[in-house]
């Protein structure tokens, strides 16, 4: 019975925590002079996607903007990209695509891939570099050149730096003062104990969940906040 009451207390105060710090959270937001856009990022993965319905969603804030996997690796191509891309922007949705970055491959054929594949315009979001691993095949080091070598190349195609997404994790052990920080930021950081952590807070987007439920796209989706949607668009 003690141990029953102790847990209960333990679990009365973890929920109290949580809620202290989602209310802070929420303040941060108002008082800081944000304006938060909602957005979603999908591949073939997401499944046969109704956009119409998706833009017409009622279950979060409205959804401004949509980032589309385009390419993955030095050759691969997402099936659906084309397709999302343009029923996405059809429907009156702001529309980026996406790099999945593999890091045991050449990282200039990884960038002519995504160049090959993609067509941004004016108003779209910036490229997006995803990376999440260091792969097995080269050190940290020359990880770390060969993601230079893919973001300048397609810096120079397109002439705005392009965005990066990881995961909190990933940027703060990999990435963090190694000149990364010249780019936008796109993390991926789902627990509420790190919304006042500094990198949190000067990201471009916040990833905050991978179970977001949209009217519209049978799977589960990954859900976003940008803080300045016209700073990270072309």
């Amino acid at each position: 019975m003690l141990n029953s009451i102790k847990f209960y207390s333990m679990k009365k105060t973890a929920f109290f925590f949580i809620f202290i710090v989602t209310i802070l959270w929420v303040c941060y937001v108002f008082y800081s002079g944000e304006s938060l856009a909602f957005g979603i990022d999908v591949s073939h993965n997401s499944g046969d996607i109704e956009w119409q319905k998706v833009k017409n969603q009622k279950q979060y804030a409205p959804i401004q903007f949509v980032v589309i996997r385009a390419t993955m690796g030095k050759d691969r191509k997402d099936k659906l990209f084309s397709e999302n891309f343009n029923e996405a922007k059809s429907n009156g949705l702001i529309v980026g695509a996406y790099h999945y970055y593999d890091p045991e491959e050449n990282s200039i054929v990884q960038a002519e891939n995504y160049l090959s594949t993609i067509s941004l315009k004016r108003g779209d979001i910036r490229p997006v570099l995803d990376i999440e691993d260091t792969g097995n095949l080269q050190t940290v080091e020359r990880l770390r050149e060969e993601l230079k070598k893919w973001l300048n190349i397609v810096e120079r195609e397109y002439r705005v730096k392009p965005i990066i997404y990881t995961s909190y994790n990933f940027y703060t052990q990999y990435l963090k003062d190694y000149e990364f920080d010249q780019y936008p930021l796109w993390i991926a950081s789902y627990s509420l104990i790190r919304r006042n952590d500094p990198i949190v807070l000067e990201s471009d987007i916040l990833q905050f969940s991978d179970e977001v439920r949209v009217d519209g796209i049978p799977e589960f989706v990954d859900g976003n906040d940008a803080k300045n949607l016209e700073k990270i668009r072309l």
